[in-house]
C-alpha cells in the first residue's frame, strides 16, 4: 500500500494547522505529493471578494509544516459545494489519501461540522482519515501512536472486504489489530446459527492477517453494533478505527453506513474510511 499522493483539506481552524502531525505518520506508506486544499462556499465569495485573499495568506502559515525532502507540495482555492469539489479534485489528481480535521473553529469553521464531513467520507471513492483532538489549556494536541491499536468493525459485505484488503496491506506496521462483527439480539436459535457462520468467517480474515505476520485477534459481541464498536474502541483503548462506510453484509449484523456516521459524530477516536 502507498499513499503517494495525498490531500489534505483545510479550514484553516487551530485543528486544521495540525494535520500535518497525521500526515507525517502517513509519509511512511512513499508519500510523494501533498496537496493542500481549501474549499470556498461561492455565497461567501460573493459576499466577501478579499476571501481568496485571506485563504492565500492562510496557506502560507501552512506551508513549511508540510515541506520535506523528496516531497512536492500544492496549495489549491477551490469554490463551490465541499463534497463535490474534494471529490472532483481528489479524482483530477487521483489522491491515494484524503485527510481531514473532525471540525474547525476557524472563520470557515461550517466546513467539516457533523454530516457535511460524513458527506464528504461518501462521496470519496478513496480512503479518507478524520483526525481527532484533545482540548487543553495550551491548545489542541493530536493524536498518538496512531497504528499502535487498531479496530476493524466488519460486516462482510463487499465493501468491508475491500477495506479488509486495504487493511491487510499495511497491517504489519500496526502492532495490534482487533477484528470486529456485532450480532444484533434476535431468536436464540438463529443467534446460535448466526454466530457459528460469523465465527467462522472473522477467523478466517484473522487467520489471512496472522499470515502476514501481523498480530490480530476477533470479536463476537452482541447488541447495538455502533455502541458497541464504540465501547469496544474505549474498553481497548484502540488509537484508530478502520473501517468501510457503506455496505450490509449477509447477516443482520452491521449496517456500516449508518453506524460509521454515528461513530464520526460521537467518538474521540481517529478513523481511517475506505
Amino acid at each position: 500500500m502507498k499513499f503517494e499522493r495525498v490531500l489534505v483539506a483545510l479550514d484553516f481552524s487551530e485543528q486544521s494547522s495540525k494535520l500535518y502531525h497525521a500526515v507525517n505518520d502517513f509519509k511512511k506508506f512513499g508519500v510523494r505529493q501533498i496537496y493542500l486544499v481549501h474549499v470556498i462556499n461561492p455565497d461567501v465569495l460573493e459576499l466577501n471578494k478579499e476571501v481568496v485573499k485571506i485563504a492565500s495568506d492562510h496557506f502560507n502559515s501552512y506551508l513549511d509544516k508540510y515541506l520535506s525532502e523528496g516531497i512536492e507540495v500544492f496549495v489549491k482555492i477551490l469554490v463551490g459545494d465541499v463534497a463535490d469539489q474534494i471529490a472532483a479534485y481528489s479524482d483530477e489528481i487521483d489522491a491515494n489519501l484524503v485527510v481531514a480535521s473532525e471540525h474547525g473553529e476557524g472563520f470557515f469553521k461550517d466546513i467539516f461540522v457533523g454530516s457535511n464531513l460524513f458527506n464528504i467520507i461518501r462521496t470519496l471513492k478513496r480512503p479518507v482519515y478524520v483526525e481527532r483532538f484533545q482540548e487543553t489549556e495550551s491548545g489542541f494536541l493530536t493524536s498518538k501512536n496512531r497504528f499502535n491499536k487498531v479496530l476493524f468493525p466488519t460486516d462482510f459485505s463487499k465493501s468491508s472486504m475491500r477495506a479488509f484488503e486495504f487493511l491487510k496491506d499495511f497491517s504489519t506496521i500496526i502492532r495490534e489489530i482487533i477484528l470486529l462483527h456485532v450480532l444484533k439480539p434476535t431468536d436464540a436459535n438463529l443467534m446460535i446459527k448466526e454466530a457459528s457462520i460469523v465465527n467462522e468467517a472473522i477467523e478466517q480474515l484473522t487467520l489471512g492477517l496472522t499470515k502476514v505476520n501481523a498480530n490480530a485477534r476477533y470479536l463476537v459481541l452482541e447488541g447495538n453494533p455502533a455502541k458497541q464498536i464504540e465501547s469496544t474502541a474505549i474498553k481497548e483503548n484502540v488509537s484508530m478505527l478502520v473501517m468501510s462506510t457503506r455496505g450490509k453484509g449477509y447477516l443482520e449484523g452491521l449496517l456500516l453506513g449508518s453506524v460509521a456516521e454515528y461513530l464520526l459524530l460521537h467518538t474521540r477516536i481517529p478513523i481511517l474510511f475506505d
